[in-house]
């Protein structure tokens, strides 16, 4: 039996780090003592998440040394770890 696809969409407005990470946790029902930052969504992504995934990019290409590519490079890196978890690129202005 298939598990249901869990989602989460990363804009379309703009966002800050903080939300973004926080808006994956809240849709992807990470636990309340996760630490908000990349080396933990990376690893809730890659080990504690169960699958299918799909992570919605819905904002503009990230700036080089911001944040969001740090983001954008993280998140890359977890799909690259497993097959059930989807980088979706759907907008880019």
């Amino acid at each position: 039996m298939s598990r249901p696809l869990r989602e989460v969409e990363i804009g379309p407005e703009p966002l800050d780090l903080r939300e973004v990470l926080a808006r994956i946790g809240r849709g992807l029902g990470f636990p309340s003592w996760w630490g908000h930052n990349l080396d933990a969504l990376f690893e809730l992504l890659v080990e504690e998440v169960a699958g299918p995934v799909r992570i919605r990019w819905r904002l503009a290409p990230p700036r080089p040394g911001s944040d969001l590519e740090a983001l954008w490079n993280t998140l890359r890196a977890a799909a690259r770890e497993r097959e059930d978890l989807e980088l979706r690129v759907e907008a880019g202005d």
